[in-house]
């Protein structure tokens, strides 16, 4: 299951959208339903988050403020902005900052849905791509053992630089 974070200083907004989307048919557990960056930022502290779900126009922080500490911490989250905005420059800047999906409002719940889809097609492809590097590292570091295993030690510098290396 995937952890999100949903944040929109409209309660209103966050009143529909939890009452509208089965959150569990997505594999998804939502963390956090947040009205501010601030209270936001305090679940990202402490809870993991995979896919943060964000108005971009809030007062005291915006959503793309929210988006640029939130990679920070978690490099590889996923995230959507929902903004009644369309302005380029915040579209704009939203892709400049990884964002994977931007929402006008009103959007249908169709579209919010599909685009939480997208979110962890994208996770479980860094996850296929990064398991198969640590596999291979492992693989590696496993045959340097054997080599080291067959290397008789006998505490001289010419060892320890074959060790070393």
């Amino acid at each position: 299951m995937y952890n999100l974070l949903f944040v929109d200083d409209e309660e209103r907004v966050l009143e529909v959208i939890r009452g509208s989307i089965s959150w569990e048919n997505l594999n998804t557990h939502v963390v956090g339903w947040c009205n501010n960056a601030i209270s936001a930022l305090q679940i990202l502290i402490n809870e993991r988050v995979d896919i943060l779900i964000t108005d971009i126009k809030m007062p005291v922080m915006d959503g793309l403020e929210l988006v640029k500490k939130a990679k920070e911490m978690y490099p590889a989250v996923e995230c959507i902005i929902l903004s009644g905005y369309e302005e380029f420059k915040l579209a704009q800047s939203a892709i400049e900052n990884g964002v994977r999906g931007y929402l006008l409002k009103p959007y249908r719940k169709e579209e919010l849905e599909e685009k939480v889809r997208q979110c962890i097609r994208a996770i479980e492809k860094t996850y296929r791509v990064t398991s198969g590097l640590f596999q291979e590292r492992q693989k590696s570091v496993e045959l340097a053992y054997e080599k080291l295993i067959g290397v008789k030690i006998e505490n001289t510098d010419r060892d320890y630089q074959v060790i070393r290396q």
